[in-house]
């Protein structure tokens, strides 16, 4: 069914609100999951620093797989991707060039006018792809 999951990630702790939903759907459906970072540049330092985090995150996202299924770590299928370009059209033609099944990422779940003064990744990404798309929605400290 979803043989391959797509998660963009920009180093923000909202956006790896997605990262356990992830962990349990890759494991309980045997799906390989995909890390993806968008960089604004391709310049060593930059790039190398989304390098690192995505290295870090894989790790984890093994680890927290592991929670769902005894397997070892090796067994759970973790890829890593780093696109340079604007977020949105590049999370939109990594999954259409790359035959992901879905994606999941998460939103701040703003409504009205905030929505659209702020811009949303993940609505442009839900608007212009053909991809199915998983919106983890965050809970800000207003909503608690």
């Amino acid at each position: 069914m979803y043989e391959k999951i797509l998660i963009p990630l920009d180093g923000s702790e909202l956006a790896e609100i997605a990262l356990p939903y992830a962990e349990e759907m890759g494991v309980r459906l045997g799906s390989e999951i995909t890390l993806l970072s968008v960089s604004d540049s391709a310049e060593a330092p930059e790039y190398h620093k989304h390098q690192v985090y995505l290295d870090g995150v894989a790790d984890s996202t093994k680890r927290g797989a592991k929670r769902y299924l005894e397997m070892p770590e090796e067994a759970i299928k973790v890829e890593k991707a780093i696109v340079v370009g604007e977020p949105a059209e590049e999370i939109v033609d990594y999954a259409e060039k790359e035959g992901i099944d879905l994606i999941i990422m998460a939103t701040h779940g703003r409504s009205g006018i905030s929505r659209w003064t702020l811009g949303s990744v993940a609505e442009k990404v839900v608007r212009a792809g053909t991809t199915p798309v998983l919106l983890v929605r965050a809970l800000l400290a207003s909503d608690k």
